[in-house]
């Protein structure tokens, strides 16, 4: 450490600061070599006084203290400081991530779902007599937090998450004492998620010259347990190298509600098993605040909800009449884009994945794809005080929807669902889901044609004349790239609107 550096330490540990860490030894610089290290020693000798990290542990100096050989926890205990951020998870896996940083007098902390999977958690921050805000990063929407409570000096809100969902939690206003919910709890009848069942038979990183192996099969299903499906081929995942200096692969044998599937990834390439992101089960009730602040509950289910107030008031809601969700079955016309491969329309007599279907230009299509169906919506799910909620289940990757003509939206990003309200009617309603998978089902449709260009191993060896010439491929290749990511055998990834497709009601119902 520096002289200037221990000097400045002095100070704030004089005007009371505490400092953790061993005695400094000497100067890092030459600068003013010796006197540099004397100058150390003098500061060190002031600071550390006798404590040696082992028999003495603390130094009084000033109004501070140097504190060496007690773990941080320690130190913050003897202070009485609480966490800045814990939680209590609705699981035992639950798993937050979070960061916090302080902008002029606002408390801005980010938290973070590290499972691809719904979940819930009483979260507490160490913050006090502010109001706790929502910053929902997807939707832009700014809310102050519906359930929250706080005690000796710090401030627990109850935070519900998407799979692998974040949200800004901003303290900014102070606390008017106006009367809030502390606590909400919900007797609803259980609805199963009906998530495929992903179970790891045998996974290996391995050499391919067979150099060396690893078998990774407990590591890839504790990663499945926790609803991480794509899984990158390297040390990190396996935990060591199993061959150093030599090509590896990550070869996984699955069973995806026990039909078995196969799967290889080169080394430091990404592999996503076959199944949806969406593990769990969403919230069946929410609670908001309507405009005057008085509470209200979202039901997507019946039940009751019971609201337990700072004041010690109790408020219930219930919801008696809400029509059970409706699966959309029945067939699907599925058109597809021009000069891409795939037949102009195929019929779907149920949804599946394009890679399942037997026309090859369908298994190996790449791009954006248009569902049509014609779906039945009663009045009762239209009456005033509820909403329309279309939920699309799996989608493999992207989906842009619209009802009757009216745009609904594009998802990204489980859970795939939208409110359909804006453009639905009694009676029979056309929907329309557009699809945009990834690209290298086309990739690999492409390797089963002769090659067009020349390769020097994995890379480009030149550009070939066709390409120069501006002409299509000599050999009916579609596609054309620099670098020979994929082979004719390469695992093809689902895609398309996988399902099931149901609409489900909502009840606003305010409490009382």
């Amino acid at each position: 450490m520096t002289p200037q550096t221990l000097q400045r330490l002095r100070e704030l540990v004089r005007a009371g600061a505490t400092v953790v860490g061993p005695r400094p030894q000497h100067s890092p610089s030459l600068a003013g070599f010796p006197k540099c290290d004397a100058q150390v020693k003098k500061f060190a000798d002031e600071l550390w006084g006798k404590c040696d990290g082992t028999s003495v542990l603390e130094n009084s100096v000033g109004k501070g203290r140097i504190v060496w050989g007690k773990s941080l926890a320690n130190v913050f205990a003897s202070q009485n400081l609480k966490p800045d951020f814990e939680f209590q998870g609705a699981s035992a896996t639950t798993r937050l991530a979070y960061v916090h940083r302080v902008a002029g007098e606002a408390d801005i902390y980010f938290v973070s779902n590290q499972r691809r999977q719904f979940d819930s958690a009483e979260c507490t921050f160490r913050v006090s007599d502010k109001i706790p805000e929502l910053w929902h990063p997807d939707t832009g929407m700014i809310e102050s937090a519906p359930v929250w409570s706080a005690q000796a000096g710090r401030t627990t809100v109850r935070l519900d998450f998407e799979p692998a969902g974040s949200v800004f939690v901003i303290f900014r206003h102070a606390a008017d004492g106006a009367d809030h919910v502390v606590a909400g709890s919900g007797n609803f009848a259980t609805e199963l998620a009906g998530v495929p069942k992903l179970e790891i038979q045998h996974a290996v990183y391995t050499a391919t010259d067979g150099a060396g192996e690893m078998d990774v099969t407990a590591k890839l299903s504790e990663l499945v347990r926790d609803g991480q499906l794509v899984i990158a081929a390297n040390n990190d995942t396996s935990g060591r190298d199993p061959a150093v200096n030599h090509e590896k692969e990550l070869r996984v044998d699955y069973a995806l509600d026990g039909k078995p599937g196969h799967v290889i990834a080169h080394e430091n390439e990404t592999l996503t098993l076959p199944a949806t992101t969406t593990v769990g089960q969403s919230p069946q009730w929410k609670t908001s605040l309507a405009a005057g602040g008085s509470p209200v509950v979202k039901a997507w289910g019946n039940g009751r909800v019971e609201l337990r107030m700072v004041s010690g008031k109790v408020l219930h809601a219930d919801a008696a009449n809400l029509p059970a969700p409706q699966e959309v079955t029945g067939s699907w016309n599925l058109s597809f884009p021009p000069n891409w491969g795939a037949p102009p329309t195929v019929t779907l007599e149920k949804l599946i994945s394009w890679t399942d279907h037997t026309n090859d230009g369908v298994r190996y299509f790449s791009g954006t794809a248009t569902y049509e169906k014609d779906i039945e919506i009663s009045a009762e799910r239209l009456s005033a005080g509820r909403e329309l909620w279309l939920d699309l289940g799996t989608v493999k990757n992207f989906a842009e929807v619209s009802l009757n003509g009216q745009n609904l939206g594009v998802l990204w990003k489980p859970p795939f669902r939208v409110t359909a309200a804006a453009g639905a009617k009694p009676g029979v309603n056309k929907l329309v889901v557009k699809v945009t998978n990834l690209w290298p089902n086309r990739l690999i449709g492409d390797e089963q044609l002769p090659p067009d260009c020349e390769w020097d191993g994995k890379q480009l060896k030149a550009w070939p004349q066709w390409l120069l010439d501006g002409k299509p491929s000599p050999t009916g290749r579609l596609t054309f790239m620099t670098w020979h990511h994929w082979t004719k055998d390469s695992p093809l990834l689902e895609s398309g609107l996988l399902g099931p497709v149901t609409l489900r009601s909502a009840e606003i119902i305010p409490a009382n």
